[in-house]
């Protein structure tokens, strides 16, 4: 009875979190949230066909999100035959589909993580206060709903977390080939969901003993990595991909861009009280683990984490060595994190640090309770319950808020899509990116289509006859049909609409159509404006 009772309390928490990940679900062409949904959606859907169509989105490079949409997308559709029409006609259902399967590997992977712990630790506590790894970071729930690398980061950081535990808690000295082995899968799933999951490789290569060890893991990592990235391989992708990386690393800006210097300082510096002023429960717990790890190396503390060289073949590892090991290497994948972020500011990269942060405060209470024995006896999880449950009521708030801001976006994106379908049916309306649109979004996807992306356009030509795409960035009406017939549509149209979510698109808009007309006297109107900055102007040429 007790053996049900306890696998019940361990299943919780994943019910917990499947059940918020549902609720953050959201309609993703509202606001940018088909950025990067609808290209992961068209990639799939690439895949689905089995047709070697291949990838168009190999930025991150994301085959794996890619893998799983195509397998949903195969399983779920009507027929094989008009699958193409399906997913055109039925996007947001099928990334729903989609996002739901990631959701309940997620939730699966949670639980199997409580089950692994509460096993090799014997204790139900340990179980159940790991379990708590996804709910640290806030961040994440802003990014659950989107179809992107960072939910699928989620499973990998889970299973990896997962053999670790075996690995720390292990007394054959005959398994490493395996943990070498299932090191590699996992870290090459992870590189090919996010090359910037790169930090995490460091923890195994840390934590495995051997150099000739080290370098086996690495060799698995390489070549599961181009085993998981297969279906995106191909010499013009390979190019791009390799000059990607080379421009993020010698570039300062965001994407690669910016100035030819390794880092631009003031902004690194910036970026990092950026880190600090949004997300002070993540940065409070690194200073914790920071000040935590440099008081474990003080002499007299640092000699009770040696290995205990005394008995040589002894069976039981001394589990506090492995546990300091396990900190560095976890404080180590953390801080390199920190630096990508402020080199390249994003804050949903901290999503990998942000998931280390619960097991790192758990190692922490484990080495401080070898160091104050007659304290933690009876007290282990105290003073680290009173800690997580600060940081808890932080987050519930935090969380809370995030769903009032969802909540207000949502409803504009839903009053911005109502105005133009009540008021604005026949018109020309030329969409650009950043706007609440599905044409935008099926357009943005259908951009990165690789080699079907021609085909793609004919179909959102044929859908959408009264729609133009303007690009912000090339500051271009993007050829869809034909350009010829896009600034033929314009020329002929006494008024259009166009939809933009800042001035300067809308400026630069301007430029490009009075280049186009000649007009140099455009008649502009804002008809429509709401909460989340998304303007309808409406244009006339005289």
């Amino acid at each position: 009875m007790k053996k049900y009772l306890n696998i019940i309390i361990l299943l919780i928490l994943p019910l917990l979190f499947l059940i918020l990940s549902l609720l953050c679900q959201e309609t993703l062409y509202f606001s940018n949230y088909y950025d990067p949904s609808y290209v992961y959606l068209i990639n799939s859907l690439n895949l689905s066909q089995l047709q070697g169509f291949g990838v168009g989105h190999i930025d991150h490079p994301g085959t794996t999100v890619q893998i799983i949409g195509a397998i949903v997308i195969m399983f779920s559709s009507v027929s094989n035959i008009e699958i193409v029409s399906e997913i055109f006609n039925n996007s947001e259902l099928y990334l729903s589909k989609i996002n739901l399967v990631i959701y309940f590997l997620n939730s699966f992977a949670l639980f199997i993580f409580g089950i692994i712990a509460f096993k090799k630790f014997k204790d139900l506590k340990s179980a159940v206060i790991l379990q708590l790894t996804p709910f640290f970071s806030t961040i994440l729930f802003f990014r659950i709903p989107k179809l992107a690398p960072e939910t699928v980061i989620i499973f990998t950081i889970l299973i990896l977390l997962s053999i670790i535990i075996f690995f720390t808690t292990k007394e054959d000295k005959n398994s490493t080939v395996n943990y070498v082995i299932g090191f590699g899968l996992i870290c090459g799933f992870a590189l090919a969901t996010k090359i910037s999951l790169f930090p995490l490789l460091i923890i195994p290569f840390i934590l495995l003993r051997k150099f000739s060890v080290k370098i086996s893991f690495c060799l698995v990592t390489i070549i599961a990595f181009f085993i998981f990235i297969f279906p995106a391989i191909s010499s013009e992708h390979s190019y791009k991909f390799l000059n990607w990386i080379r421009k993020l690393i010698m570039f300062s800006g965001k994407y690669g861009g910016g100035e030819k210097n390794y880092v631009n300082v003031s902004n690194f510096f910036v970026n990092l009280k950026t880190i600090i002023i949004k997300e002070p429960v993540f940065s409070l717990s690194y200073l914790i683990i920071l000040l935590s790890f440099f008081a474990f190396l003080i002499p007299e503390n640092f000699k009770k984490f040696k290995p205990n060289q005394t008995k040589p073949n002894q069976i039981k590892p001394n589990h506090q060595s492995r546990y300091f090991k396990l900190l560095f290497a976890f404080l180590t994948a953390i801080t390199i994190q920190i630096i990508i972020v402020c080199k390249h500011f994003e804050l949903h990269y901290l999503i990998p640090a942000q998931l280390l942060i619960i097991p790192c405060l758990f190692v922490i209470n484990e080495l401080a309770s070898e160091l104050l024995p007659n304290f933690f006896r009876r007290k282990k999880f105290l003073i680290f319950s009173i800690v997580l449950t600060v940081f808890t009521l932080i987050q519930i708030k935090s969380i809370y808020e995030l769903f009032e801001y969802k909540s207000q976006t949502n409803e504009s994106a839903r009053n911005f899509i109502g105005y133009l379908e009540n008021n604005c049916k026949e018109c020309l309306i030329v969409n650009t990116y950043g706007v609440s649109s599905k044409e935008e979004a099926l357009f943005i996807g259908a951009s990165y289509g690789g080699s079907r992306r021609n085909y793609y356009f004919s179909i959102l030509n044929n859908k959408f006859p009264n729609s133009i795409f303007y690009d912000k960035w090339s500051k271009e009406i993007v050829n869809v049909d034909s350009l010829d017939v896009e600034k033929v549509k314009i020329r002929n149209s006494k008024k259009f609409l166009f939809l933009c979510n800042d001035e300067n698109s809308l400026n630069d808009f301007l430029n490009t159509i009075k280049e186009l007309t000649t007009d140099k006297n455009l008649t502009v109107n804002k008809v429509y404006s709401n909460f989340y900055g998304e303007s309808i102007y409406e244009i006339k040429l005289n």
